[in-house]
């Protein structure tokens, strides 16, 4: 499907949206910039804004495997009877600050609007853990998903995302399974304004100075995350640049104002042109993590992920 130029219009963006921008970018402008903190101050930061916003969700529990460093934690979200598939989730965090937790209310409504069972991924932070802590993280949790979800949830459909770093830890994972195991069986994946490794694109390089996602703050996360290693080393290992053939559906989900926008706009075009299925959805003015606040925007964007999750598990409307 053909991108719609009309959606990056500034024309496009609704009233609506751009008065939401408006009070977001005030409203982080009246608190220390993450890159202005260290990791710990920057992780506190997160939390004492998250629990302002969302409360914990009291039915969701959290269960340890084995993983590459010793245990390895997840989070686990039940719908109230069978479910339709397994859902694994990689939170937002820059690779750096927040946890499955800061996730709940999401993961609810995931529960909730697609009938899954959602299991999010207490993955390796940087400094404490980088790069490739969080990778390996992925692959392990992925590989005991393929090989215990019917045992421990009663079903074998499996479906993968996650937003921001999040996103490129699905992608990520779906490699690595695909690369070292052998398996390909999930079938979709829901890539939320993912960082795929574009390195520093027009749409980063356009966002210096601003305070939601910014260039200072992608230069911080990379520092504590990848251990200070330069970005030319990295790229190679990084999805962006890897074979992409042989991976499931995905759904790409952006907003047009995210310094994130051509990682996602390559990722989209290689993983077509690797001959997968693929939808682009784009947010007029959506800024980076737009989801995560009650407007028509996230409301948008939530029901069309939730939609395309149902298909890919249930078939279309009316075929189960």
């Amino acid at each position: 499907m053909p991108l719609d130029p009309a959606l990056f219009r500034p024309e496009a963006i609704s009233e609506e949206t751009a008065a939401f921008n408006k009070q977001l970018l005030e409203m982080m402008a009246a608190v220390p910039a993450t890159f202005e903190l260290t990791p710990a101050e920057a992780r506190a930061q997160s939390e004492s804004r998250f629990s302002q916003m969302y409360p914990r969700d009291e039915e969701a529990r959290n269960i340890t495997i084995a993983g590459p460093r010793g245990e390895l934690e997840l989070r686990v979200y039940e719908p109230a009877g069978q479910p339709d598939g397994v859902y694994l989730h990689f939170h937002g965090s820059g690779f750096v600050v927040f946890r499955p937790h800061h996730f709940d209310f999401l993961n609810r409504a995931m529960v909730e609007a697609t009938n899954v069972v959602v299991v999010s991924v207490y993955y390796g932070l940087g400094p404490e853990d980088p790069y490739p802590a969080a990778f390996d993280d992925g692959e392990y949790a992925g590989l005991w998903i393929a090989k215990n979800a019917a045992a421990e949830f009663g079903t074998s459909t499996l479906v993968i995302g996650g937003e921001s770093a999040g996103g490129e830890l699905a992608a990520a994972t779906l490699l690595r399974l695909r690369d070292k195991h052998d398996f390909t069986g999930f079938a979709a994946a829901n890539l939320i304004y993912g960082g795929y490794g574009a390195g520093w694109t027009p749409s980063i390089l356009a966002a210096k100075g601003n305070r939601v996602l910014g260039l200072e703050s992608i230069e911080w996360f990379m520092k504590h995350a990848f251990n200070g290693r330069p970005y030319a080393e990295l790229a190679s290992e990084l999805p962006l640049a890897q074979d992409l053939r042989g991976l499931p559906p995905a759904l790409f989900t952006i907003g047009t104002l995210d310094a994130l926008l051509d990682d996602n706009l390559y990722m989209y075009g290689r993983w077509i042109a690797a001959g997968n299925e693929a939808e682009f959805a784009a947010y007029p003015g959506g800024l980076h993590g737009f989801d995560l606040y009650p407007t028509t925007l996230a409301a948008d964007a939530r029901k069309r992920m939730y939609g395309f999750i149902r298909e890919r598990i249930r078939g279309p409307v009316g075929v189960r």
